[in-house]
């Protein structure tokens, strides 16, 4: 009898981690943002990872990209690394956190979740972007049509 319990509750299990796996995929398909949290600065800060635009942004940015007003999304119009002295980037910096400190006059702070920490850039309105977002609009074609 427990066998069978123990084995009906595994399906169940199955079945409930199954339906997530499919509505993550599903988010992906229609470019609903995935929300993800990191503590950083000693509070839990939600975000939303639009993963199609390659967008990593603190969650009081709003959820649709098209209406963003926050530094964090204007910024990133901004990201390049034109005109910084090569002497910057000499040991291997991240790219976006020096780009976030020279250009977009932010502030680098680390965040953490269960797989890791990750660099961001924080700026004074309080809106955050992920570094790697930086980097990737910094040095690619892959630009934002964003008005400051």
């Amino acid at each position: 009898m427990a066998i069978k319990t123990i084995y009906f509750m595994l399906v169940i299990l199955m079945f409930a981690y199954s339906i997530e796996v499919f509505s993550q995929r599903e988010k992906l398909n229609k470019n609903v943002p995935i929300q993800e949290k990191f503590v950083i600065e000693q509070k839990v800060v939600a975000f939303n990872n639009f993963s199609k635009e390659h967008i990593l942004i603190s969650m009081n940015c709003g959820i649709h990209l098209s209406k963003m007003k926050c530094q964090a999304y204007k910024q990133l119009s901004n990201s390049s690394m034109k005109n910084l002295p090569a002497a910057l980037f000499q040991g291997g910096p991240n790219p976006g956190a020096v780009i976030c400190v020279n250009k977009l006059k932010g502030t680098v702070v680390i965040g953490s979740d269960t797989y890791g920490e990750n660099s961001f850039c924080k700026f004074s309105d309080g809106s955050i972007v992920d570094n790697g977002t930086i980097s990737y609009y910094a040095t690619s074609e892959n630009k934002l049509g964003i008005e400051n």
